[in-house]
C-alpha cells in the first residue's frame, strides 16, 4: 500500500511524539485547514469541527501503513476517534485531500487540556516554525499600572513561558510618561526565570506603550538596558506611514541591539514603501478582513463591546492578506 498524507493538529504535531509513535513518518510541512476550528473535548484531547470562517493550523505527515496502524491504536480508532478526509492548503496554495482523526460525536463535551498535553502541542508549534509570543496587557486604557496589576503581569509572564510561549509582549509607563523600568524588571525577570527553568530562551518585546511615552529615544536606551529584543512601534503616530520619519531615526539609533518592529496601518501594499522610508525589515500587521455578522435579528441600542465598534462586524485575519504580506517581505 502507498503512503498516506495525514493532517496532525494536536499533540501529533510534536516531532518527538511522532518519532516515538511512528518512526517511519516524514514531515511534509505546515498546512492550514479552512472552515474548521480547534476544540478540546473529552479528556481534554484536541479535535476539530466545522466552523464557517474558521482556520486550524497543523502539520502534514506522510505515513506508512504501519504508521497508520500505530496511530489507530493511540487515537482509539474507531471508537474514540474516527478517520475522515479533509482538504488542507499548503504554503504554495495547493489544496490537498488528507486524512485526519476527528473525535466521535459521543465524546465531544468541552474539557480543558492537561498542562503536559497542552505544552506538548505548543512545543510542536515551536518545532515547526510557528512561534508563540503572548501579549500581557491586564486591562483596557493607559499603561500606568498599580502594584496588584504588576504582580498579576509578572505571574502571568512566568505561567505563559512555562506553558511554552516563546516570548512575551508588554509595556509599562510611569505617570510622567517614561518607560517604567522598575516595574518592567520583575515582569521580564519572571519570564526569563521560567525560560531558564525550562532550558529555553525567551524574547521580550516592548509593545506600543512606546508610542505614547514622552521621549522615544530615552525609552529606546532603556529598552537596550533591559535586554529587550524588539520594540513594536508606529513611530508615535496613528499609523506607521504617518510615523515613517521617526521610525527611520529609531531604526538607526537601535542599530543591531534592538529590532524595530513596524506596526499600525501596515499592509502588503505599503510594506515596500515603508521599508524604503524607514530602513526597517520587520513588520507587524493583523491582515484583517471585516466580515458581516450572520445575525439576521439585530437588537439596537444595547452595546456589548467597545464604543464605536459595531456589534455586527467580525474582525478576522485573512490568509490572503498574510500571504500577500509574506510575498512583499520576500521581495525586499
Amino acid at each position: 500500500m502507498a503512503d498516506k498524507l495525514y493532517f496532525a493538529y494536536g499533540s501529533n504535531i510534536n516531532l518527538e511524539q511522532m518519532d516515538y509513535r511512528c518512526p517511519d513518518a516524514t514531515v511534509v510541512g505546515p498546512v492550514v485547514l479552512e472552515n474548521y476550528e480547534l476544540l478540546f473535548r473529552r479528556g481534554g484531547f484536541a479535535t476539530i469541527a466545522p466552523k464557517e470562517g474558521g482556520r486550524v493550523h497543523g502539520l502534514l505527515w506522510s505515513i506508512t501503513p504501519e504508521c497508520e496502524r500505530s496511530l489507530d491504536l493511540y487515537e482509539g480508532y474507531p471508537r474514540f476517534y474516527d478517520k475522515q478526509t479533509v482538504t488542507v492548503r499548503d504554503g504554495l496554495g495547493r489544496e490537498l485531500p488528507v486524512m485526519a482523526y476527528i473525535m466521535d460525536e459521543r465524546f465531544r463535551e468541552p474539557m480543558l487540556p492537561t498542562e503536559p498535553y497542552y505544552n506538548g502541542i505548543l512545543e510542536g508549534y515551536r518545532q515547526n516554525g510557528l512561534p508563540v509570543r503572548a501579549l500581557i496587557r491586564p486591562r483596557f486604557g493607559d499603561f500606568c499600572y498599580d502594584r496588584y496589576e504588576l504582580a498579576q503581569m509578572a505571574e502571568c509572564a512566568a505561567e505563559l513561558v512555562a506553558a511554552g510561549a516563546d516570548g512575551i509582549v508588554t509595556g509599562v509607563l510611569t505617570p510622567a510618561g517614561a518607560l517604567d523600568t522598575d516595574a518592567l524588571c520583575p515582569i521580564y525577570a519572571a519570564a526569563r526565570q521560567a525560560a531558564e527553568k525550562a532550558h529555553r530562551t525567551v524574547d521580550c518585546t516592548l509593545h506600543r506603550a512606546f508610542d505614547v511615552c514622552c521621549d522615544p529615544f530615552a525609552a529606546l536606551e532603556a529598552a537596550k538596558q533591559l535586554g529587550l529584543a524588539t520594540i513594536l512601534t508606529s513611530g508615535q503616530a496613528a499609523s506607521a506611514p504617518q510615523g515613517a520619519a521617526l521610525l527611520r531615526q529609531l531604526v538607526e539609533a537601535a542599530g543591531q541591539e534592538v529590532e524595530i518592529l513596524v506596526g499600525a496601518g501596515v499592509s502588503a501594499a505599503n510594506i515596500p514603501a515603508l521599508a524604503a522610508q524607514t530602513g526597517a525589515r520587520a513588520f507587524h500587521l493583523s491582515g484583517k478582513q471585516v466580515l458581516d455578522s450572520r445575525m439576521t435579528f439585530r437588537r439596537q441600542g444595547v452595546p456589548m463591546g467597545l464604543p464605536g465598534f459595531s456589534e455586527f462586524e467580525i474582525w478576522q485575519t485573512s490568509e490572503e492578506n498574510i500571504r500577500a504580506a509574506r510575498t512583499a517581505l520576500d521581495a525586499l
